[in-house]
């Protein structure tokens, strides 16, 4: 909590921010301050009813938020913001559209690129590869390209002859 710089007894309640070039400026001011500095938002309105009007989206955005919950742990999305875990492997399915954009902005990937144990990295890896062409397939019998779906369930097939050698 930062106190106001104006009369240093109450709490600050509006905080500005001017960012100009690389230099950053920060302003806190109580509201009592602020009403005598003249700030004033949206007219006629203080900086409660500002408040306010800000909150309403930002309770709507978080009440969405909390109501993401994984079926196969019971783990909320907010759980996970809060503890930066996931409670199971199902997770990634179940926050999907807010996991992708976090994950790509930290490890700039959403696949797994990790190490693998030597012993059974080439089996790992074959698994993961007919993850992948089975989705493909998928997408291209849905998509109704067929003959890019024969070629395909044809690598597929391979790839499975391949894991079964192992």
């Amino acid at each position: 909590m930062k106190l106001c710089q104006v009369c240093h007894g109450a709490v600050a309640t509006l905080h500005l921010t001017e960012i100009v070039g690389n230099e950053k400026k920060e302003i806190h001011l109580c509201e009592a301050c602020a009403a005598k500095q003249g700030a004033k938002l949206g007219g006629d309105s203080n900086i409660s009813e500002f408040m306010k009007s800000v909150g309403g989206p930002i309770r709507e955005k978080l009440d969405t938020l909390a109501k993401l919950v994984c079926p196969a742990c019971g783990t909320t999305f907010l759980e996970f913001q809060q503890r930066s875990l996931l409670g199971c492997p199902n997770d990634y399915e179940a926050f999907a559209p807010q996991l992708t954009p976090l994950l790509e902005r930290i490890h700039r990937s959403t696949q797994h690129v990790g190490k693998v144990p030597a012993e059974i990295g080439k089996k790992v890896k074959l698994s993961a590869e007919i993850l992948r062409l089975k989705r493909r397939l998928k997408k291209a019998v849905g998509d109704e390209q067929y003959e890019k779906a024969a070629q395909i369930r044809d690598r597929l097939k391979a790839v499975e002859e391949q894991v079964d050698a192992t």
